[in-house]
């Protein structure tokens, strides 16, 4: 009998669970027509449809009110979202050296040209910039990254060209820089997951991952050695010669390498970069971008970074990006007028 008597008490309560829960879900539905404005259109239409003209004009105007205002916030989240898609993607490692093809031929031009005595080099990411810097002759080079991992690599790099007097030296030292900056115990794969090392082949990049059985015996340590000693030998590297390495640790010893987070493609972050550069030299003569567009994924922010870079530049400045190309990135040098003129074309949309 209790059986009985409990089986219609739970029928019971289950009935009143749901109608108290239909009853919810249609106030939900009452106060979401109110907020978004539908009930007041419905209420126009009901309204005009009985000829009372001017209730629904009333109606009208307060229905599409609201609906503006939703439309407002929508419009505002998506610029939100929008203005947080101008951040370049965070690489995942650190490129040591480029990986970029054709960097001999941008070198020949680069050497070609004669540059302003007050102006100085911009660039994006590690070494290539003082492969260039080498090559220019420019007094003043400035590391413009918005990945920390790259400043403090150069931090790191300015400290051992300080203290470092030889090219052999230094790539001992910087090898054990780079195993220090990997947390716990380093292994092949927790170091290549930090930091990529190129390795060139007949003007082929090759990771040092894939020739790492190859490259020297010995511990990681030797091996990370062997593969930036390849760089001594490599036509147009900032350690290809001893003149070259003194260029660059000079410039390290008097302070003219400097380094500033930045966001390219944000209005308000470069505004600050642009203003302490301004303070470092008067003109840009050459900018170094890599494939930073490449990492920009919203039309805005595609627009701002051209900005910004059409505004610390000259018509003379050189830029010197790259783009991909098959399996590989290929680098070109272009004018700074060349340049934006090939930028309006990749932002008409």
């Amino acid at each position: 009998m209790s059986l009985v008597v409990n089986s219609q008490g739970g029928q019971n309560r289950s009935s009143q669970t749901k109608r108290l829960e239909n009853r919810s879900n249609s106030s939900l539905k009452k106060k979401i027509c109110a907020f978004t404005g539908i009930e007041d259109l419905s209420r126009s239409y009901r309204e005009y449809k009985k000829g009372d003209y001017g209730s629904a004009l009333k109606s009208f105007l307060r229905g599409t009110i609201k609906v503006a205002g939703i439309s407002a916030i929508l419009y505002a989240s998506c610029h939100v979202l929008s203005h947080s898609n101008s951040q370049p993607k965070k690489r995942g490692k650190l490129f040591v050296n480029s990986n970029e093809r054709g960097m001999q031929s941008v070198g020949t031009v680069l050497k070609s040209r004669s540059f302003d005595g007050e102006g100085c080099h911009v660039g994006v990411s590690a070494w290539h910039n003082y492969d260039i810097a080498a090559a220019t002759r420019l007094k003043k080079l400035v590391i413009a990254d918005f990945a920390q991992v790259t400043h403090d690599f150069h931090a790191t790099s300015i400290e051992l060209l300080k203290s470092c007097t030889t090219r052999e030296e230094f790539i001992k030292q910087i090898a054990k820089k780079l195993l220090d900056a990997t947390d716990g115990p380093v292994t092949e794969n927790d170091f290549m997951h930090h930091f990529q090392l190129i390795i060139w082949e007949n003007d082929i990049p090759v990771k040092l991952e894939d020739r790492y059985q190859q490259i020297a015996s010995g511990e990681l340590y030797d091996k990370i050695v062997e593969a930036l000693k390849i760089e001594m030998n490599r036509s147009g590297s900032w350690l290809s010669s001893d003149d070259h390495f003194n260029y660059i640790r000079t410039l390290a010893v008097q302070g003219n390498i400097v380094s500033y987070h930045t966001n390219l493609a944000d209005q308000n972050s470069f505004r600050s970069f642009s203003a302490k550069l301004n303070q470092i030299c008067s003109t840009v003569n050459t900018l170094y971008l890599s494939n930073v567009q490449d990492w920009i994924h919203s039309s805005s922010a595609l627009k701002q970074y051209v900005e910004n870079i059409k505004s610390i530049t000259e018509d003379q400045s050189l830029i010197i990006d790259a783009y991909i190309n098959g399996d590989y990135i290929y680098q070109k040098v272009s004018r700074r007028d060349k340049w934006l003129v090939e930028q309006d074309k990749k932002t008409e949309y």
